[in-house]
């Protein structure tokens, strides 16, 4: 018996031991992870300040455009890690600034904040207040980036848009032409937070006065953000008047690089042109958004949610039918059955269903602002209706004695006036071919001609040309040519050799292309 108790002594020992040796490889994995994740964060730091700095070197703004590819990824990493990346970042802002310059009173705050903490930073011993003198402006604009990020992602909104004020205020004031994509970025943040803390309409005026210095000083990337910024504020205020007149007096720049602010432009402008019933024109511009946002599945799910919902009702305006694809999309397939139903509704030409589906996402559809747009598909369910009885029934009365007619009970009306002036209409309007009797008042349908006959196919056909054409002209408007002025620059043949080496790198792992950040 002793012997049995002591075996049993020492597996529970064995067990003991095995559990605090588990618990301690767990906590030096952590501890690692913790350590490669800060020594990623400080070299992606450290590499989007040398972009900058080359950005100013060489006198090459795609340097900028490689450094704003960083963003996303320390953004990541501060949300999670933000105790102790946040130290990091302010004691390199120490290193990169002499005392006295205004980042240190913009960001007062939160240099002080971090800098009581008691966490162990890296010594940046390669750095001082003249390593990147050329390109203190640039380096500045990026850290208040970062800060304007941190506080977005911990919905600080009140301290976020009083920071953003100040910085807008501050970077006005530098003149500098590689500050234009950067300056977008801070005025692209300064609108969005201002637009969670629910003062969107408070910054309306400013928004202007950027769009219009930027039209003076030939700031394209500006121009083409601040554009989409002000369409943003007045659909979202519903002051389409005001968003037509704009419109008219502005024009998106042809020479943009973004394809993303130009899906967001394609966007607002068919939204404008849905309200004011021109759903064809509305219907090509909502696809060209859809076709230039990011093709990957990941990115722009938002947009592509929103500009589908868009393209649905559109669609049903015009009086087709959306396609079954859509609605098979994995990521947008729960998001969309609300919209699946309209459609359902619409295709059977069912009033009662459609009026029930109207009823039950009543708040969906006010939220997503389509209810509008929503309530005049019910003049389509009508017609579809009509089209489904014509297509049924050879004669059908308008009239019946005791009842409400054949017609009436389909599309949900019981007055004979109305009837007829609904038929009518549809007649008028070539949704059915038929002809009303008065005298005996019944509808009689006319045979089916054949299409091929009518202007149909040609009709199709030109809308197919017209689209090829205009993706012709918009890879023309795309190609890009080499400046003139390098071609006169007498370069090194190594300096020349290695740049071309590292543009051909960044352009196969796609870090010069567009932001793709459609929030």
């Amino acid at each position: 018996m002793k012997e049995k108790h002591k075996k049993v002594e020492y597996a529970d020992e064995a067990d003991k031991e095995a559990k605090g040796e588990a618990a301690k490889e767990t906590a030096a994995k952590e501890t690692a992870a913790k350590e490669d994740g800060s020594t990623i964060f400080v070299n992606n730091l450290l590499t989007s300040i040398n972009n900058i700095n080359s950005a100013i070197v060489y006198k090459d703004n795609r340097y900028i455009l490689r450094m704003l590819k960083y963003i996303k990824c320390m953004r990541l990493s501060i949300k999670n890690e933000s105790a102790t990346l946040m130290p990091i970042m302010i004691s390199l802002i120490s290193k990169t600034f002499k005392e006295g310059y205004p980042i240190y009173e913009i960001l007062a705050k939160y240099i002080d904040e971090f800098r009581e903490l008691p966490k162990e930073v890296p010594d940046f011993l390669n750095i001082n207040e003249k390593t990147y003198t050329h390109a203190a402006p640039e380096i500045e604009v990026f850290f208040y980036i970062m800060v304007l990020l941190y506080l977005l992602d911990n919905k600080c909104y009140n301290e976020a848009m009083d920071l953003s004020t100040v910085i807008v205020n501050r970077i006005t004031k530098l003149n500098r032409r590689s500050l234009d994509c950067m300056n977008a970025k801070v005025y692209f943040y300064f609108s969005w937070v201002h637009e969670l803390g629910g003062k969107l309409s408070q910054v309306r005026q400013k928004l202007l006065y950027i769009y219009r210095n930027a039209c003076l000083h030939r700031d394209i990337m500006t121009q083409t953000v601040v554009l989409n910024l002000i369409l943003r504020d007045y659909l979202k205020h519903n002051l389409y008047d005001l968003a037509v007149k704009f419109v008219s007096k502005t024009s998106f720049p042809e020479n943009s690089s973004s394809n993303a602010q130009h899906a967001r432009y394609l966007y607002y402008i068919g939204k404008i042109l849905a309200i004011q019933l021109d759903y064809s024109e509305a219907h090509s511009k909502i696809t060209q958004a859809i076709r230039k946002a990011p093709q990957n599945i990941q990115s722009a799910k938002g947009f592509k949610l929103e500009a589908t919902k868009m393209e649905i009702i559109v669609e049903l305006l015009m009086g087709d039918i959306p396609d079954r694809s859509l609605f098979s999309n994995k990521i947008m397939r729960n998001k969309l059955i609300p919209y699946k139903h309209v459609v359902t509704a619409v295709r059977n030409g069912d009033i009662n269903r459609f009026a029930k589906v109207m009823n039950d996402y009543n708040q969906l559809f006010m939220r997503d602002g389509v209810y509008l747009l929503i309530k005049r598909i019910h003049h389509n369910v009508i017609k579809t209706a009509l089209r489904i009885i014509n297509l049924s029934y050879s004669r059908i009365s308008i009239v019946s004695v005791g009842s409400p007619s054949d017609i009436g009970k389909k599309i949900g009306v019981e007055s004979p006036l109305d009837i007829v002036g609904i038929t009518a209409k549809a007649i008028h309007d070539g949704v059915i071919e038929a002809t009303i009797d008065y005298d005996n008042l019944y509808v009689e349908s006319k045979s089916n001609s054949d299409v091929y006959i009518t202007s149909d196919p040609m009709k199709t056909f030109h809308k197919r040309i017209a689209f090829c054409l205009q993706l012709y002209s918009d890879a023309v408007k795309a190609m890009q040519y080499p400046d003139e002025n390098e071609k006169k620059e007498n370069e090194e043949a190594k300096e020349r050799k290695i740049r071309q080496q590292e543009e051909l790198a960044q352009a196969e792992e796609g870090d010069l292309g567009d932001d793709n950040d459609l929030l």
